[in-house]
């Protein structure tokens, strides 16, 4: 590790999180702090208040490698999110002082960043509602209008942009094929994956003009980008979006309808 500046990285931030664990960390009251770990994030809830602090990782997709990056992407996932969950969505806040001693916005070196959230009650995902068979058709009906408005008014992607052009589109795409098949052992896998890369070899040629048509019309738009169950919540009875892609603009630039079916597909 001694010659790894990533997994330096990384093991250091496992020692600040530890380290952030402990209530006297805070200015607030707490109560049952603990942490939620992602392949990207360490997330600690500490009650009222949510602190989530980026890895020090950098997957190509996703790049998280220096404090700088760290700060700015916390930044725009406080901006991001503020478009449909503004009461959740509290700022940035800085991580200071000693990395087995630190402090939230406080006078000391600065270690890193952390976005600050508003705590919501759990058991109130939608993916936790599908699941035990509470998801109503009220709450699809909110959805329908909470995504539509949130569409309506989201950033239009400019004719000099590459979002949304046929090449973009495939790039990602092309993606999942080149790092699935590695990860494959059987030839019956192997086979059916480029059974189905051919199959969207095919429908790229088909849908070109399409595609090309969906983005002059003004379709590409700033979206969510990872609309699933799973990142939309009630809050007060009301359906409530959060966690979009801040780490990829090319992930998030999306034509609308995209984000439905992506939606759609959870659903069923």
């Amino acid at each position: 590790m001694a010659g790894d500046p990533a997994a330096r990285a990384l093991a250091e931030g496992r020692v600040l999180v530890e380290a952030l664990l402990d209530a006297g960390v805070y200015d607030h009251p707490t109560h049952d702090i603990h942490l939620v770990e992602t392949h990207c994030a360490w997330v600690i809830l500490t009650g009222d208040f949510v602190y989530k602090l980026k890895k020090p990782v950098n997957f190509g997709f996703l790049d998280y490698s220096t404090l700088e990056k760290r700060r700015f992407y916390c930044e725009e996932e406080v901006r991001l999110n503020r478009r449909f969950a503004p009461e959740l969505y509290l700022g940035v806040v800085r991580i200071t002082g000693k990395r087995r001693r630190p402090r939230i916005d406080s006078a000391g070196a600065l270690l890193d960043y952390a976005v600050r959230m508003r705590q919501f009650p759990e058991g109130g995902l939608l993916s936790e509602l599908a699941a035990s068979g509470q998801l109503q058709e009220a709450h699809i009906d909110q959805l329908i209008e909470c995504i539509a408005a949130f569409h309506r008014r989201a950033a239009v992607a400019g004719a000099d942009s590459d979002y949304g052009e046929p090449q973009q589109v495939w790039h990602w795409i092309s993606e999942n094929f080149r790092h699935i098949r590695p990860a494959l052992d059987s030839r019956e896998e192997i086979d059916r994956l480029q059974q189905v890369e051919r199959w969207a070899e095919q429908r790229r040629g088909a849908l070109e003009a399409l595609l090309q048509r969906r983005k002059r019309e003004g379709f590409i738009r700033e979206c969510h980008g990872d609309l699933h169950l799973g990142n939309i919540t009630l809050i007060d009875g009301r359906v409530t979006p959060f966690d979009c892609i801040e780490f990829n603009p090319g992930l998030r630039w999306i034509d609308v309808f995209s984000e439905v079916a992506f939606l759609l597909m959870d659903l069923d």
